[in-house]
């Protein structure tokens, strides 16, 4: 078994779990509530005919964007790791937890790296009326791909779809009992 699937921490149970749980779902809403949020605001940037209302709109969600997501995004993949790694479920035993990773990191790359100064450039063309419509539409396609993608997430912590990885020692053991 290679060191990265046989990592543990002292597995959590009773309160202990609960609070590391009530912790990751808070977070993941929270983080889901920012991704909408900052969506709306672009979709309002997008739509509106108003320079002003525009302005003001991306300004918010760069506000909105560079205070909450990345704290949000941080805490909810720190909370997922916890569980992964104290709860049966363990963080490359099953399928569907290694894609949550996969997600949880492309998250923190592009949302965290990204996101922010995506929108503070469209907050910039704002400036100039009327906007291109590149500047308009790509923070929009950029928060719904995040959004898509925590929808993804959810969706895979709730039905915990596909197996269990089968790990080499659990292959040789079938082939020997074969």
């Amino acid at each position: 078994m290679s060191t990265l699937t046989s990592i543990r921490i002292k597995p959590l149970h009773g309160t202990v779990r609960n609070v590391w749980q009530i912790l990751h779902i808070m977070s993941a809403v929270g983080w889901l509530g920012i991704l909408l949020s900052t969506l709306a605001l672009c979709m309002t940037g997008l739509f509106t005919t108003s320079q002003a209302r525009a302005h003001t709109a991306y300004d918010a969600a760069v506000l909105i964007a560079d205070t909450f997501f990345a704290p949000a995004t941080l805490l909810t993949l720190l909370s997922g790791l916890v569980l992964a790694l104290g709860t049966k479920w363990g963080l490359f035993r099953f399928y569907w937890v290694v894609v949550k990773l996969v997600i949880g990191l492309a998250l923190v790359v592009a949302g965290t790296m990204t996101l922010g100064s995506t929108i503070a450039e469209s907050a910039a063309a704002a400036g100039s009326w009327p906007m291109e419509y590149g500047a308009k539409i790509g923070p929009v396609g950029m928060i719904a791909v995040l959004a898509a993608l925590t929808l993804v997430a959810l969706v895979l912590s709730v039905a915990k779809p596909w197996g269990r990885i089968k790990s080499r020692t659990q292959t040789a053991r079938a082939r020997e009992s074969a």
